[in-house]
C-alpha cells in the first residue's frame, strides 16, 4: 500500500496582448467559511457552464485566497466528470516560468476546454477532469489573475511588462494599440517572492485554504502535477566550430559548469545568478541564435504559433472576466515575478531537488517523470541523467518498456523502478499534454490509481520493475521536422520531404536555401570570450531581458510575423507584416 498521493513533473510567456479596458472589483465572490485558526480568506463563485465546462451538472468555482493583505492567489477548480466528485481524487496544477500562468495548462493541455481560433469554446476530451477534480492555482503573486494591489497600466510592446499609467491615464498609443487594463502593480515588490522555496508557503496556505473551504473535493486523495520550471531527430543543429564554441561554454575554467558548483558551494545570490544568467546567454541562447528553432519543440521554427493562443483574448473577454470574478486583465506571464526571482539566480541552484524526490519516492509516494522527447527547453536526455542520479535504496535497475495507449500507437517509452517512473513521449514538445493527450491522460490514470505506467495493468510495489534495454534508442527522423527555404525574399516553410527534394535539384532549383548555419554563418572561435559564436550572439541579441522571458516572449507576440496555414503543397508559409 502507499500514501495516496502522487507526484507528476511534466518537462514552458508574455502573449499577445488585446484589451483595453479597466475592471471594477467584483462584488458578488462569495466568502467561505473557514476554521476559526484560520489566517486565510476564500472568495469565490460558481462559474456557468459553457464558461469551460460544458456540461451543466459538473461544478467548475474559481476565487481567491487572499493568504494576506496584499496576496491574492487566484484559483479555477473543476469537479471530476466521469465519478462521484466526492469521492474522486483531487489534483492540484501549477505551471512554471517562474510567473507562468496555470492558465496555459487550463486551456492548452488538461483543462476541460480549449478556445479555438474563433474564440469558441470547444470540449477537451481528453480532460485529466476525465480521472480527477482539478485545481488551477495562478501563483506566485502576480502571476496570470493573481494580485497583490491592483492599478491602471499598460503592457510593454517591448517584453511584456507591465507600466503603471501615471495618474491612472494611459498613453493614447498605448490605448490604441489595446493594451491599457487593471493590472496587479508590478512596484509591490515586497509582496513577491524572489525564489522557489519563498513561494512555496503562499501556494501551500492557498491550497489548505480551498481545502478547508471545499472540504467535500480532498476526502479520497492528493495529487499534484507540475510543469516545467515546475535529441532524437535527424536534425544537426550545430558545425563543428559552433559544437567547440558551445563545449568551451559549459566545460572551460569560468564556464557554465563551474559557475553553477560555485553557486551550489557559496549559496550566495551574487554567485548564482550570475551564474544562471552565464549559462542562458552563452549555453541556452546559443540554440536560439544559430537555428532560429523553438526550444519548446525544436521541430518548428520561429516564431512558433503551437500551441495557440487564443485563449488570452477569451480570458480578458469581459463577460468572461465577470464569470470568473477576475480583479485584473490576464497575462501568461509575470515579469516582475521572473526578474525577482532572477535576482537569486533560482534557476541555477539545486534547492534540494533531488533528495526532496528521493525522500517522496522512500515514503512510497508514486512520482512520474514525463518529457516530450522535441523539448530542448527541458529536454529528456537532461531530465533522464536526473531520474538515474537518484538511487533509491531497495529499488531495482529498471530498462525501457514500450508505453501502450488504447490507440495502438506506441507514443512513447517508460521506465519504472517501484513507485519511480521515468518516460520518454516521442513527436512531442514542451506541454506532452497538449502534443500527445492520449498518452499523456493515460499515463495520468495509471499514476494515480497506482498501476504500472508503461500499460496500466499491473498494481505496483516496490518489486515492481521494468525490464528491457538501459537506453531509449528510437529515432523518429525528420519527418515531423519544418525547415526554411527562401526565394524572391519569401521564406517558405516546408517538410523534410520538399526540403531533401530541394536539396537534390528535383524541385524549385532557383530557391535558395536558408539553412540555419548558411544564414547566421558563425566564425570559428578564438582563444577567449568563448569564440565568435559568442561574439555574434552579443551583436545581434537584444540587450538581456528578465531571465529566461526572451525566447517565449517572442513565440508568442510573433515579433511581427504572420503564420497561416496553407494546404496545398503541404507546407505553411510566413510572411512578414
Amino acid at each position: 500500500m502507499f500514501p495516496i498521493a502522487t507526484v507528476l513533473l511534466w518537462s514552458l510567456l508574455a502573449a499577445e496582448p488585446v484589451f483595453s479596458q479597466f475592471l471594477s472589483p467584483p462584488e458578488d465572490l462569495i466568502s467561505a467559511s473557514l476554521h476559526p485558526a484560520s489566517t486565510n480568506l476564500v472568495r469565490y463563485k460558481i462559474v456557468p457552464p459553457g464558461i469551460c465546462e460544458q456540461r451543466g451538472d459538473i461544478k467548475s468555482i474559481s476565487g481567491y485566497v487572499d493568504v494576506s493583505a496584499d496576496e491574492h492567489l487566484f484559483f479555477w477548480f473543476f469537479e471530476a466528470r466521469n465519478a462521484d466528485p466526492t469521492t474522486a481524487p483531487l489534483t492540484t496544477w501549477i505551471n512554471g516560468g517562474p510567473g507562468t500562468s496555470s492558465m496555459v495548462g487550463l486551456f492548452q493541455e488538461i483543462g476541460p476546454c480549449a478556445i479555438d481560433a474563433d474564440g469558441n469554446v470547444v470540449n477537451n476530451p481528453y480532460s485529466w477532469t476525465n480521472a480527477s477534480n482539478l485545481l488551477f492555482i495562478d501563483q506566485p503573486v502576480q502571476t496570470g489573475f493573481s494580485y497583490s494591489t491592483t492599478t491602471p497600466g499598460y503592457i510593454s510592446q517591448e517584453d511584456g511588462s507591465i507600466t503603471v499609467a501615471q495618474k491612472g491615464i494611459c498613453p493614447s498609443d498605448e490605448v490604441t494599440n489595446g493594451t491599457c487594463g487593471t493590472f496587479s502593480n508590478p512596484n509591490d515588490l515586497i509582496d513577491i517572492p524572489i525564489s522557489t522555496s519563498a513561494a512555496a508557503s503562499a501556494f501551500y496556505a492557498t491550497l489548505q485554504g480551498f481545502m478547508q473551504a471545499f472540504p467535500q473535493y480532498a476526502r479520497k486523495g492528493f495529487h499534484f502535477a507540475t510543469e516545467s520550471y515546475g535529441n532524437t531527430y535527424d536534425y544537426v543543429a550545430y558545425n563543428d566550430s559552433t559544437v567547440s564554441d558551445l563545449y568551451s561554454a559549459v566545460y572551460d575554467s569560468g564556464g557554465c559548469l563551474d559557475q553553477l558548483q560555485s553557486c551550489s558551494a557559496t549559496g550566495t545570490n551574487s554567485a548564482c545568478a550570475a551564474a544562471d544568467n552565464f549559462c542562458l546567454d552563452y549555453v541556452e541562447n546559443l540554440f536560439d541564435g544559430v537555428t532560429g528553432r523553438d526550444e519548446d519543440d525544436i521541430r518548428e521554427l520561429e516564431p512558433d504559433s503551437y500551441p495557440p493562443e487564443s485563449y488570452v483574448r477569451y480570458l480578458n473577454n469581459a463577460t468572461v472576466q465577470a464569470a470568473i470574478g477576475a480583479y485584473v486583465n490576464y497575462t501568461e506571464q509575470s515579469i516582475a515575478v521572473a526578474s525577482a526571482f532572477n535576482t537569486t539566480g533560482d534557476d541555477g541552484r539545486l534547492d534540494g531537488t533531488t533528495t526532496d524526490v528521493l525522500a517522496l519516492v522512500n515514503q512510497g509516494v508514486i512520482v512520474t517523470m514525463v518529457y516530450g522527447d522535441a523539448d530542448y527547453n527541458s529536454n529528456w536526455l537532461g531530465g533522464e541523467a536526473v531520474y538515474d542520479s537518484i538511487r533509491v535504496p531497495g529499488l531495482s535497475t529498471p530498462g525501457y518498456v514500450n508505453i501502450s495507449t488504447s490507440d495502438l500507437i506506441v507514443h512513447g517509452q517508460a521506465k519504472q523502478s517501484g513507485t519511480f517512473t521515468f518516460a520518454r513521449i516521442y513527436d512531442s514538445g514542451h506541454e506532452v499534454p497538449y502534443y500527445q493527450p492520449l498518452t499523456a491522460l493515460a499515463i495520468f490514470e495509471r499514476a494515480i490509481n497506482g498501476y504500472d505506467i508503461a500499460t496500466g495493468q499491473s498494481q505496483v510495489d516496490r518489486e515492481y520493475v521494468t525490464v528491457g534495454p538501459a537506453h531509449s534508442t528510437y529515432r523518429e527522423g525528420n519527418a515531423t521536422v519544418k525547415f526554411a527555404l527562401m526565394e524572391n525574399g519569401a521564406e517558405t516553410i516546408v517538410d523534410a520531404s520538399v526540403y531533401d527534394r530541394v536539396l537534390q535539384g528535383e524541385s524549385a532549383p532557383s530557391r535558395k536555401l536558408l539553412a540555419e548555419l548558411v544564414a547566421k554563418p558563425i566564425p570559428k572561435p578564438n582563444a577567449t570570450a568563448y569564440g565568435n559564436s559568442f561574439e555574434w550572439l552579443k551583436e545581434h541579441e537584444e540587450e538581456t531581458e528578465p531571465i529566461h522571458l526572451r525566447k517565449r516572449g517572442r513565440k508568442a507576440r510573433g515579433e511581427g510575423f504572420m503564420r497561416d496555414d496553407v494546404t496545398s503543397g503541404g507546407f505553411i508559409r510566413r510572411e512578414v507584416a
